[in-house]
């Protein structure tokens, strides 16, 4: 997964947990790669690696009670794909407040939101965790589930600048209650002087997503 999207991608949350709530309802028209409401459908995958090992794939969120990694979805890796089934409710005490920064709180028309959201990972038959899954067009351009316990907005623009470097983080999303696909969008000059970032939930147009495999 890029360092860049899940460093600020993880700027959505103050901390992400999870709930063993079993999927009740199945999404429509999951087509091949295609993440839906609640199902994940995976389908020829893209190798960075060797995934001769890759055995079981669990979609993983942090449990900040017991401060660890837990499983809120698992399903078996065969013919170069997977299939996991997302809870389809999250409960609240498992989620996080949303959308802070250095202690401010960017636009919401709805604050009391809380989020979070999950990073799949590859399991070995003796349960090792050998690699992870990522859901992108390229390294720039990449996409994340979130869950929201609740509806909102948020857009704004946040900057920064220190030393020589220079960063720009844009919200632009508007979360249903539930599970929502989030699009991280990227862009780096070779020295790293300026970085951009844009998040939303409007899926740019033109794009493919593929899944990938990095072990």
């Amino acid at each position: 997964m890029s360092k860049h999207f899940k460093k600020y991608a993880l700027l959505l949350i103050a901390g992400v947990v999870i709930c063993s709530v079993s999927c009740k309802k199945d999404s429509k028209g999951d087509g091949e790669g295609e993440v839906t409401d609640f199902i994940i459908n995976a389908k020829n995958i893209i190798i960075d690696g060797n995934d001769n090992n890759v055995a079981v794939v669990k979609a993983i969120m942090f449990n900040k009670q017991y401060y660890e990694d837990e499983p809120i979805a698992t399903g078996t890796y065969e013919n170069g794909g997977f299939k996991l089934a997302l809870p389809f409710t999250i409960d609240s005490s498992y989620l996080d407040e949303a959308f802070k920064l250095g202690g401010n709180w960017w636009y919401v028309n709805n604050p009391n939101v809380k989020v979070g959201e999950i990073y799949i990972f590859a399991y070995d038959e003796a349960d090792n965790k050998i690699g992870w899954f990522v859901h992108a067009e390229n390294r720039k351009m990449g996409a994340n589930y979130v869950y929201a316990d609740r509806s909102v907005t948020i857009t704004e623009t946040y900057f920064l600048s220190e030393y020589d470097y220079n960063k720009t983080i844009t919200f632009d999303l508007s979360l249903k209650k539930g599970w929502n696909v989030v699009y991280s969008i990227e862009e780096v000059d070779d020295d790293y002087y300026y970085y951009n970032c844009t998040l939303t939930t409007k899926k740019p147009s033109g794009v493919t997503l593929k899944w990938s495999y990095h072990g």
